[in-house]
């Protein structure tokens, strides 16, 4: 069965969720939340290396238990993955 796995990389948090055919999630997503650094000016920012360890951690979470298999579109990027057994 193939399925789709949907990342949201938003201003404070990363959720990772793997959907259905039918489009409803198969189990629980996982929701991570990073924090951002205020400098003395005001300005913020976040480490580029704690953004992409949250979204690495989200997708593991929501692939967890499933084999993988990558496919990709010149658009966009798509996951498909296929439960074991």
């Amino acid at each position: 069965m193939a399925r789709v796995l949907a990342v949201d990389i938003g201003t404070s948090s990363v959720r990772a969720a793997l959907y259905g055919q039918s489009l409803r999630p198969v189990r629980p997503g996982t929701h991570l939340h990073y924090r951002w650094q205020v400098s003395r000016d005001g300005s913020v920012e976040a480490a580029s290396a704690t953004i992409e360890r949250a979204v690495a951690q989200a997708i593991d979470g929501a692939l967890q238990g499933v084999t993988r298999r990558v496919d990709a579109a010149p658009w966009h990027r798509r996951s498909t993955a296929r439960s074991k057994g």
